[in-house]
């Protein structure tokens, strides 16, 4: 731009001697054109300012992982008059990045910024202002945007099946869900109605029972199974174990079963999704030390999943702890070098030697 006002003070300054030099009305007129030129062009440009209309399609947009995605900004020319060069400036994700364009009379571009997709979490696309050049860019006009765009890349969805039964697994809390196969020590649903053996508990017989069949009748309660998941991440990694966590999570809500999220309970898919994108990222160092009362209210014997980018000594024996009492799988991208946490129980899933249908299948049916 700067190089155009010097190339036309450079004309200006010939015209003028050549006024000075020939004394004809041509230099005249030359010099009527070039002085009248620029304010023209600077009032079309004003002109072409008013008619132009820049607009957002959607400022929220949410995309699975690996889907290809592209920003998208509408500029449109309500005028009868083309417009000279537009230039869009902003950023994604930090990058700085500029798009030029062109506008005929009546028409409508659509200018479109490529996102990278590969990893989960929110990235913004940051639009800052559209620049308006006139034809010969000695002047231009700035209209201020400072709109965002969030793309929100969530993970990608995979098939779950049925949960296994956990019948070979202790659950001490309450629950909705009951072994069919095996009896428990729940009084709240009864499995079976048997004759008395010995060493039955007296406390059990079905006396109503017993009275009408002139024998001993006793009742066999339900055994309770695990009514949810319990998800933990503490990881900026946003590639299959994300998915792994993200498909089982989303499943068992929609199957009305209960999911933890760092120690938030959610019961509904869409609350799901918002509190999983809400805590992916975040800080979530203690979240492990702190679920230790939490499970003193729901009970033992859940599954716990979890997802998490450092693992030191203090997470060690957190993991440890946890798995006395419960089921732990650890998610992670590098299956080696937790040889300690196997040897006590933990099943840890590396996703450099399974994929994401095996360990999704593993940890719902094991």
């Amino acid at each position: 731009m700067l190089r155009n006002k010097i190339l036309y003070f450079m004309i200006l300054t010939e015209v003028c001697l050549l006024c000075i030099l020939y004394n004809a009305y041509q230099p005249v007129v030359l010099l009527w054109i070039a002085v009248a030129m620029p304010v023209v062009l600077l009032v079309w440009l004003c002109i072409c300012e008013r008619f132009i209309k820049i607009t957002v399609e959607e400022e929220n947009v949410v995309v699975t992982r690996q889907d290809f995605h592209e920003a998208g900004l509408l500029i449109e020319n309500k005028s009868i008059c083309p417009a000279g060069q537009i230039l869009i400036r902003g950023n994604v994700e930090g990058k700085k990045f500029q798009v030029q364009v062109y506008l005929k009379g009546k028409s409508k571009v659509k200018v479109l910024y490529p996102v990278n997709c590969e990893q989960c979490g929110i990235k913004k696309v940051k639009l800052a202002n559209v620049v308006l050049f006139d034809y010969l860019k000695i002047f231009k006009r700035i209209k201020r945007m400072n709109k965002e765009i969030n793309i929100i890349v969530v993970p990608k969805v995979y098939d779950v099946s049925q949960p296994g039964t956990d019948e070979g697994w202790n659950f001490d809390g309450e629950s909705e869900y009951y072994s069919e196969d095996r009896p428990g020590d729940d009084p709240a649903e009864i499995f079976d109605i048997r004759e008395y053996e010995m060493g039955d508990r007296m406390s059990r017989i079905h006396w109503k029972l017993t009275t009408k069949l002139n024998k001993l009748m006793v009742k066999e309660y339900s055994k309770p199974l695990p009514d949810g998941v319990v998800l933990f991440l503490d990881t900026k990694n946003g590639g299959e174990s994300i998915d792994v966590l993200f498909s089982i999570g989303l499943f068992m809500v929609e199957e009305k079963r209960k999911v933890w999220i760092n120690g938030g309970l959610v019961e509904a898919p869409e609350t799901f999704i918002l509190e999983f994108m809400k805590n992916f990222e975040q800080d979530n160092t203690k979240i492990l030390h702190e679920e230790e009362e939490t499970f003193m209210e729901t009970g033992n014997g859940r599954k716990i999943v979890c997802c998490l980018d450092v693992i030191d000594e203090e997470r060690n024996a957190q993991l440890l702890k946890l798995a006395e009492d419960n089921r732990i799988y650890l998610v992670a991208e590098e299956g080696g070098g937790q040889d300690t946490l196997e040897e006590n129980g933990i099943c840890v899933c590396g996703m450099n030697v399974m994929d994401v249908p095996a360990v999704i299948e593993r940890i719902m049916n094991e």
